[in-house]
């Protein structure tokens, strides 16, 4: 039998030769950090020689030669993300990016079963099981044609969209939930032609005259 003491100096000595941490000492509990990972899985799948080991090592050191998996909503999905990818790509030309853009549960999903690394998801989301933290609260906006009535407008009230033919996210979107809520205060009832979860497919329909 090896003591904890014993097993605690070798995963220090370790850890120091690879030159980053495989755990993260989380309330006394040690988690696998993603170099952890991917060094158990080149150790496991491969049970290679130590020169091998080392080299592998010296790749996830230096962001690695690996894949990064990111999921994102598409409200963050066709602007902000892809200019992100594409900084980090010109900074790490090594590293292999998997992109995609999904409704915010499937982001969630997919992060949760440890499928992709990263994800930005909505709030209406069950963060039980991931890592998580706020990365932005963006502003609602209302979008239409240039020429519509209401594009003048600074500021557009519920009133402003009274028997308008409507574009809406889908009906269990917390911003949708919320749009409904102050609609229904105010006595509104928009004409919904159509309902989506995208955004973008939205503002794309907007701008083709549809509401």
């Amino acid at each position: 039998d090896t003591s904890q003491p014993a097993i605690s100096r070798s995963l220090a000595k370790l850890e120091a030769e690879l030159g980053f941490r495989l755990f993260d000492r989380i309330r006394g509990r040690l988690v696998p950090t993603r170099e952890g990972e991917l060094f158990h899985a080149e150790v496991k799948a491969n049970l290679v020689g130590l020169d091998r080991l080392k080299l592998r090592a010296a790749q996830i050191k230096e962001v690695g030669t690996g894949t990064i998996r990111v999921a994102c909503l598409s409200a963050l999905g066709h602007g902000l993300v892809p200019r992100a990818i594409v900084a980090f790509s010109r900074r790490h030309p090594q590293v292999r990016i998997s992109y995609q853009v999904r409704t915010s549960n499937i982001v969630r999903d997919l992060v949760a079963s440890g499928s992709f690394d990263i994800g930005l998801a909505a709030d209406e989301v069950d963060t039980s099981g991931v890592l998580h933290s706020i990365f932005t609260t963006p502003r609602a906006v209302c979008v239409m044609p240039k020429n519509h009535r209401l594009a003048r407008k600074q500021i557009i009230t519920p009133a402003d969209l009274a028997d308008e033919a409507f574009l809406a996210l889908s009906p269990e979107d917390t911003a949708r939930l919320a749009m409904d809520k102050i609609l229904a205060a105010h006595g509104v009832r928009p004409r919904i032609l159509i309902e989506t979860p995208y955004g973008l497919t939205i503002a794309i329909l907007a701008a083709k005259g549809m509401g």
